[in-house]
Formats: C-alpha cells, structure tokens, sequence
C-alpha cells in the first residue's frame, strides 16, 4: 500500500497530492508540467516535501511531523527515467549489477531469469551507446528490478518510442508485473499505456488530484474524457475470453454474463488464453443503431441502452451508453442523433469495428 499526503511549492507552482493505492499498477497520468514526474522523485526521495506523509506498507518513508525523511539510498526503490541514464562507460552487464557491486544491495531475483524476461542475453556485452532507445529502456528496467525494489517507480517509459519499440516493450513490462509481482507507479500521458498497464489510475491537473479510482471508472469520468479532447474520447471495456473462433482467427470476448449476447471478436494470440483483458474503444469508432442490424461486414454488435447525452461538438453529439453494466461512448452527427430520436433509457445497439480494436 502506497499512501501519499504531500505538499511541495516551487516557483509559481504547488503541488498537493494525496492518493492512496493497493495496486499493481497505479498510473499517474495527465498533461506535460501538471506534477507527475515530480511526485515520483518525491517518492524517491530526490524531491523534499515542504510537509506531508509518505508510507509504503509499513515504512514511513517521510513525515515532517515525526522528522523522518529516508535518504534515497535507504528507501529500498527502483527509479527508471524517460532517458534511460545508463551509465556510458560501462556494458550493460555491469549496468545491470551495478547495485549490487556499488550499492551492496542483494537481491532475490535470478540475475538470469530478469535478463531472460527483459531479453538481454544477447546485449550484455554491448556499450551503451550502441543500444537502440528500446534497448536502453529495457537495460535500465533490468538494473532497477535488480537493486531488490520495494516498489518501482516509472517515468514516461515509453514516450521517447516509436510505436514498434512501443509495442515491444509493453509486453516486457507486464510481464514484469504478473511474474516478479513488484508494485509500480508509471507516470505516462499516454492512454493507450495507461490502459494496458494500470489497475489503479490517478489524474494529476496542475498539482492537484482530479480523479483516481480503477481504470476503468476513471475513464468513464468527465475528468478524463475532458483530458482526452473531443478526438480522442474513449472509454475501457473490460471483457472475459469466452471462445475462439479458430477458422477466422477471431478471439471471441464476453462483456458482462455471456447470456446478455455482449460479444466481441478480435484478432488476438490465442495463446493468451482465459482470463480478462481491457479493450480502448475510442467514440468516434462506435455507431449506434435501434436495431440489430443484418447483411452487415460489422462483426461487434452489443447490445446497450442510452444513459446520457452530451454535445460533442458544433456537429456531434457525444452519447454515453451502458453496456451490461460498463460505459461506453459514441460519438455520432446531430442529424444522426435527430434522426435516431435518442434519449436517456432509449435502448440501441453499439456497433464497433474489429479493426478499430487491432
């Protein structure tokens, strides 16, 4: 558990924040210079609080009431930077062990078992300088994961991507936080991270907490959908794995109790087998229909009711729906709207395209 009461004032900036998280995965997310990156070095212990509170389980790792501020040494956390930061002059190999040959910081995990997970085998050799930005990011997770961390602290870890080595690298971090079972906070700006990373989401506006709760009640939230601009509102569904339907390559996902007919398919590695997963579903991706459309390519059809309208734009109209008890959003034309005669209760189809879900 992460609980965390702190205030720091800088130069016509205040930051207050308080949040607490039992997690995995908690997401501090929001626009560039709205706190984020300082709080993780508040939790570190490279920022001083001007007052406040910060535990970590049973360590108190700063109360200005009691005196206590651990040095940053002392605070057993492992800090990975946007830029990597590894050091030039040696291999990544000694990049990685540097904690434990520098700091004496011993550690339980299998020096070969992160570098098998991160993929580095083959890179242990190698300077610094001749990594890729990817390489880099996964040399510098490995090092932070190898000085023994109580909690993990990310930040923007992959912004400084491209989408292929953004791709890559996503996997490696969740497979950090299903197998070593480490808690992390990831500062991104990004919702596309957030979604697939997170369990508990907390959004930081000009040093303040707005909204925090599970993901995917905070991006239901006015909060978040006023954070992601009129482009780019979406809302996260989350769904169990049902079936497969072999012959097309389809993964057939449940929203809800299968016998409310709430199906999607998407192409997705069968090899993920049961279990949930989390689908960014963005509004201008769902139409709505008032009935069930046939002779249609559209393979996603959910059944939903209507339970809130907004206006989008000077030409669009933003309509929140529930689905078997989650929100979804669509973004549809005022003559659309019109004609469709929609109103809060109303009961449609959302359709979404397979495509739109990739």
């Amino acid at each position: 558990m992460l609980n965390l009461k702190i205030e720091k004032e800088f130069q016509g900036f205040k930051l207050d924040i308080a949040f607490q998280s039992d997690a995995p995965v908690t997401a501090l997310f929001g626009r560039s210079g709205a706190g984020k990156s300082t709080i993780l070095k508040l939790i570190a212990g490279l920022v001083k609080p001007d007052k406040g509170t910060i535990v970590l389980d049973d360590t108190t790792l700063f109360d200005d009431v009691s005196g206590v501020d651990l040095p940053a040494h002392k605070r057993g956390l492992g800090m990975v930077f946007q830029d990597a930061r590894l050091f030039p002059h040696y291999d990544v190999k000694t990049n990685l062990t540097y904690a434990n040959w520098a700091g004496g910081r011993k550690t339980n995990l299998e020096f070969s078992r992160v570098v098998d997970l991160l993929g580095l085998a083959h890179l242990l050799k190698r300077q610094p300088q001749n990594l890729s930005g990817g390489e880099k990011q996964r040399v510098a997770i490995g090092r932070a994961l190898l000085s023994n961390p109580s909690l993990l602290l990310l930040d923007e870890p992959l912004a400084s991507l491209d989408i292929e080595r953004k791709r890559a690298l996503l996997p490696f971090l969740r497979a950090i936080r299903d197998e070593f079972k480490i808690p992390m906070v990831v500062v991104s700006h990004d919702p596309m991270d957030v979604h697939q990373l997170a369990e508990h989401l907390v959004i930081i506006d000009e040093g303040q907490v707005v909204e925090e709760g599970n993901v995917r009640s905070v991006f239901a939230s006015h909060a978040m959908q006023e954070r992601l601009g009129e482009r780019n509102q979406s809302a996260v569904i989350e769904a169990n794995i049902s079936g497969f339907e072999r012959d097309y390559g389809l993964t057939l996902l449940s929203v809800g109790n299968p016998s409310l007919g709430a199906t999607i398919r998407l192409h997705m590695d069968e090899s993920t087998g049961e279990g949930m997963c989390r689908l960014l579903i963005h509004a201008r991706d769902v139409a709505l229909a008032l009935s069930k459309p046939c002779d249609t390519s559209l393979q996603n059809c959910l059944p939903a009711k209507v339970a809130e309208i907004n206006v989008s734009d000077n030409a669009h109209m933003l309509i929140t729906c529930d689905v078997a008890g989650q929100t979804l959003f669509s973004q549809i034309t005022k003559k659309s709207f019109d004609e469709l005669g929609l109103e809060p209760g109303k009961t449609v189809f959302a359709l979404i395209k397979s495509v739109a879900l990739a």
